[in-house]
Formats: C-alpha cells, sequence, structure tokens
C-alpha cells in the first residue's frame, strides 16, 4: 500500500472490476518492500486485518480508499489504522489483529512466498492455473497488465465456447 506503481494498478482495476469480474479471481497479495518503503509490512498487516474481519468486499473498498487518499498514509500508519477502524466493525479486534505476532508472520510467509516465485518487484501480475504459474510480468505497468487481464477474458470466452 506503500507503493506509487501499486496504486496506478489499483485505479485500473477499480475501472475494470465489473468487467472482470466472471473472467477470473482478483487476488491481492502482499508483498511489502521494507527495504525502500519501511511502513509498508505494517500497511500489510492493517489491510490483511481488515479482510480477516470483514472480508473480501470490505478488503478491496479499503485498499482502494487508502490508495485514494494515498498522500496521507505517506509518513506514518495512524491513518491507515484510523481508516481500517471505519471499515471494520470491532476496532479493540483490529487493533489486537494489528498487533498479533502471528499476523505480522503471515505477511512475512506471504512476502517469502512471492519470493519464491521470483516475484521481487511491485507491482507484479502472476497468472496461475491452479497452483502451477504460467505468466509473470515484473513491474507491471497499469496498460500492461490491462492488456494482459483483457486477454485473459478473451481466452475465458473462447474456452466457455469451444
Amino acid at each position: 500500500l506503500d507503493c506509487p506503481y501499486c496504486l496506478k494498478v489499483s485505479e485500473m482495476e477499480d475501472e475494470n472490476r465489473v468487467k472482470y469480474e466472471n473472467s477470473f479471481n482478483l487476488i491481492y497479495r502482499h508483498s511489502p518492500l521494507t527495504d525502500i518503503q519501511p511502513l509498508s509490512a505494517e500497511k500489510a498487516v492493517i489491510a490483511e486485518c481488515v479482510f480477516v474481519q470483514s472480508g473480501n468486499d470490505t478488503f478491496f473498498k479499503y485498499v482502494s480508499y487508502v490508495f485514494s487518499h494515498y498522500e496521507h498514509s505517506k509518513n506514518d500508519n495512524t491513518w491507515a489504522k484510523i481508516v481500517a477502524e471505519k471499515y471494520v466493525g470491532n476496532s479493540e479486534k483490529l487493533h489486537e489483529c494489528i498487533n498479533s505476532e502471528n499476523m505480522k508472520a503471515f505477511i512475512t510467509k506471504k512476502r517469502t512466498e512471492n519470493l519464491s516465485y521470483k516475484i521481487n518487484g511491485t507491482p507484479t501480475i502472476a497468472v496461475f492455473k491452479g497452483e502451477n504459474l504460467i505468466l509473470r510480468i515484473d513491474r507491471s505497468g497499469e496498460s500492461q497488465i490491462q492488456r494482459v487481464m483483457d486477454s485473459l477474458i478473451e481466452l475465458n470466452k473462447m474456452n466457455h465456447t469451444n
């Protein structure tokens, strides 16, 4: 959530979500790059806690809101936590989750998994079929990602007509 390039991709995804929703699953994987974005790991924990407590739709609304107000969250994570409280019903449980060593370990595990797929920059688009990685485009721009997603829609249509 600290990546300015991911912000652009998020905007493109928001604009096209309805178009893509019946063609493939969009899965957001946290990959905080703490060496260049020191606040990113905690933001990933906050966002994942929003998901755990309020579900997928609320998670994407939260992420979209944070990205659309990107300037507010650049200096510390206080603002991101305050916004998260508005998206979940129980702020006490939210803060319990944010402070959980298990959640921090989960985010670290996801980052390690991403590295195992050689995903080491953001944004990266990775296309899986089942458990198999079939396409990876590193440090993707929003136009490149949109072309890939549009191609997936066409491929999906062809597979359903054959």
